[in-house]
């Protein structure tokens, strides 16, 4: 925990050098999101996706209510996912949490999309700090101090010293394009928290907060946060877990900690109301909030800050590309990148094989007009499309598996021991290391939602049963 590199933050949130803690009993609402993925927008569908205007006015409402005793937090995965936030690289959001006076992030594992270079850039915007205590630089074995600004930070509300720490899932480098996050390894949580809160606690924390981009459900005393939340006779190192990255509904108490995760892409919102009175914190309530949010209205400082981009954003998602006769679920959209892509790929290659990831598609399209926006919202992640050569059938059948593929004509299987040439996206390419064997080639500049989006402008109607 640096004090230094964050000393305007504690004289904006009241921090005194030299004061100690208030003895006083005081209620604080914590507030945080999980995944929220762009999701500038309300959307339609159940659960419903409420957008970051209601949310902000939601956010704005509670301050009011308890005037220097909020606190605005999220753990990951907040910029990627939609071409609103995704055409301004997430600087979009950065500002609009800058607005709600956002105490931390925790870094997630699609921060990283746009490589270490997109989170320094949003890095020198925010104004609050990005958290990562195991987020470790291979080279110098400390802290990646170049993306990350702390592993924690001590801030005070109404006299409370909060401490809060960020972490990130510890497996979850392999869910990255393995030359974005190279440089970096995400090592187990549990010596990083335990280390961090004791930091915190010496320096007069009362109250402890993790975020961590990594999911607790299903969670056992054997895993890393066993020790964290059950240390052998000792309390909790953590008073309050916001998590994230599996997109599930969570609220439980573990050890008389809140533990909590919503859908994501701003579904719900984590809420923990508490008291703490020296350094005793008494846990409220705890709950996900959903269907108030609906009940506010666009929130004006959110509004502006849209307004200075809406026109460069408009350009590009509001294109309309053609119809959809019925809607086109996951595996299909799927289906149908593979087909464009080898489409593409057979420009310049003789190309037997394309592959593209389940997980690699976001979002379902919904019947009728669809527009670039849809597709961007379905295909996010700028995913390059790469040729491989002479592969072996045996690799290509592994690569098949859990995944969606599209034969050219006239061929219907792969032979095991037969050499074909694959082609498939830089995520797949980057992390299957059987790949690396056999010649690659990228086709420069070009994105699979660019090739989706070719095809409903080539074809206007689309059908999905044809495919």
């Amino acid at each position: 925990m640096n004090f230094k590199k964050h000393l305007t933050l504690f004289l904006l949130t009241g921090l005194v050098v030299g004061c100690g803690p208030t003895s006083q009993e005081v209620t604080l609402d914590l507030f945080a999101l999980n995944d929220f993925h762009g999701a500038i927008h309300p959307q339609t569908g159940n659960p419903q996706e409420y957008g970051i205007h209601k949310i902000a006015s939601y956010l704005k409402a509670k301050a009011s209510q308890n005037p220097g005793g909020t606190i605005n937090m999220d753990s990951g995965d907040i910029w990627q996912g939609t071409a609103d936030s995704n055409i301004t690289k997430g600087r979009i959001l950065v500002e609009m949490f800058n607005s709600l006076d956002w105490a931390a992030s925790s870094l997630g594992n699609h921060e990283f999309d746009w490589y270490d270079t997109g989170i320094a850039a949003n890095k020198e915007v925010a104004e609050y700090p990005f958290l990562g205590a195991n987020i470790i630089n291979r080279e110098t074995g400390k802290l990646a101090d170049y993306i990350v600004d702390d592993a924690s930070v001590m801030i005070t509300r109404n006299g409370v010293k909060v401490g809060i720490i960020g972490t990130i899932g510890s497996a979850l480098e392999s869910s990255i394009i393995a030359s974005a996050v190279g440089d970096y390894s995400f090592e187990p949580v549990t010596n990083y928290v335990i280390a961090e809160s004791n930091a915190l606690r010496n320096a007069g924390a009362q109250l402890i907060v993790l975020l961590t981009h990594d999911s607790l459900t299903g969670y056992t005393k054997s895993s890393e946060y066993g020790p964290i939340l059950e240390p052998d006779n000792a309390k909790p190192y953590v008073d309050v877990v916001f998590t994230g990255h599996f997109h599930l509904q969570q609220n439980e108490l573990i050890n008389g900690v809140p533990i909590l995760q919503t859908n994501g892409n701003g579904k719900q919102v984590m809420h923990v109301n508490l008291s703490v009175k020296g350094k005793k914190v008494v846990i409220n309530n705890h709950e996900l909030v959903d269907s108030e949010l609906s009940t506010y209205q666009e929130e004006p400082t959110i509004a502006e800050i849209y307004a200075r981009y809406e026109g460069e954003i408009n350009l590009i998602k509001s294109e309309v590309l053609g119809n959809l006769t019925t809607t086109m679920e996951d595996a299909k959209i799927a289906k149908l990148a593979s087909k464009v892509m080898l489409m593409e790929a057979n420009k310049q290659f003789s190309a037997d094989i394309a592959v593209h990831n389940t997980g690699g598609i976001r979002e379902t399209l919904k019947a009728g007009t669809i527009s670039y926006g849809d597709i961007y919202k379905t295909l996010p992640f700028d995913n390059t499309v790469v040729v491989i050569e002479d592969v072996l059938g045996s690799v290509i059948n592994a690569v098949k598996q859990g995944n969606e593929y599209y034969y050219r004509d006239g061929l219907d299987w792969i032979d095991s021991d037969e050499t074909y040439t694959l082609v498939t996206i830089n995520f797949i390419s980057e992390n299957n290391s059987n790949l690396a064997y056999f010649p690659q080639s990228t086709l420069e500049n070009v994105f699979v939602r660019d090739l989706l989006a070719d095809y409903f402008r080539s074809n206007g109607t689309v059908d999905p049963s044809l495919i």
